[in-house]
């Protein structure tokens, strides 16, 4: 299975902890067909790695 991996630089986004961990917790507890799936995290140094479904199509491409 793909997925989408979104990477975060901790050092870089030290004033974004509260904003990270609260989508973390939303996309964790969302089971909306319309929202992206959140699988999993991982830390690995001082990058965080957010697991999430793969899209197929971009918002563009459903609007337009």
């Amino acid at each position: 299975e793909r997925v989408a991996v979104k990477i975060i630089n901790l050092e870089e986004a030290i004033d974004e902890i509260d904003e990270i961990q609260r989508e973390i917790s939303f996309l964790s507890e969302c089971k909306d067909l319309n929202i992206t799936k959140y699988y999993s995290s991982h830390v690995r140094g001082m990058k965080l790695w957010m697991i999430m479904e793969l899209l197929v199509a971009s918002l563009s491409d459903m609007v337009f």
